[in-house]
């Protein structure tokens, strides 16, 4: 039962259901950040293409992942249901999106930790919607369907699972930021995201640098 549920999260997320990170960074040292023009404070072009086709891209993902599974008529009315509450979550990142659509990419890292809290949230309010329907198809799949739908999640980046899910999971594409988010100021995976607190590009002086090798006199 657990498995179960766990692989129906994962498959919540893998399915793009929880689609763009709002979680940006600021400038990329040595000039702006994608996006940003040569104006700082413009709209967040980045974010904006995120929230791009939210609903095809989706309708792609289930289609692959029917068509993958070889959801069956006797399966027939549990997939309807978790599609159907998948289209439904869209919601809560489809308003994030209207309201920073042409919001400047914040620079301070209170607002990115606001933006990122306000994501994590419309994430749990989707996996909320989803998850009863998915557990329910998901007891519904044979066992080899199963392993099918555990395996679409181990698909690495570019893959129609795996690349979304650990950019939204935590894993190593995960973090708060996403490209050129706060990942890559110390951020992300070993900074301070949900990663953990390892080692990372983040503030502070960085280790200390090797003891030279004196000369000889």
């Amino acid at each position: 039962m657990k498995r179960a549920l766990l692989t129906s999260a994962l498959l919540v997320a893998g399915l793009g259901v929880a689609v763009p990170v709002f979680a940006q960074g600021g400038p990329q040292p040595g000039g702006p950040g994608p996006g940003m023009g040569p104006g700082a404070g413009g709209p967040d072009r980045h974010f904006a293409r995120m929230c791009e086709d939210q609903e095809a891209r989706l309708a792609g993902k289930l289609a692959y992942a029917e068509k993958k599974l070889n959801i069956t008529e006797q399966q027939r009315a549990a997939w309807t249901k978790f599609a159907d509450a998948a289209r439904s979550s869209l919601k809560p990142t489809q308003d994030l999106c209207v309201k920073f659509k042409d919001a400047p990419r914040p620079a301070a890292l209170p607002q990115r930790l606001e933006r990122a809290e306000q994501m994590m949230q419309a994430h749990l309010q989707q996996v909320q919607t989803v998850r009863p329907a998915l557990t329910d198809l998901y007891a519904q799949l044979t066992p080899d369907q199963q392993k099918q739908a555990d395996r679409m999640l181990n698909q690495g980046p570019g893959g129609h699972m795996g690349g979304h899910m650990g950019k939204h999971m935590g894993g190593h594409h995960g973090g708060w930021g996403d490209h050129d988010g706060p990942r890559h100021h110390g951020m992300g995976p070993g900074g301070m995201g949900p990663g953990g607190m390892g080692p990372g590009n983040g503030p502070g002086k960085g280790p200390a640098p090797a003891p030279q090798e004196q000369p000889k006199g």
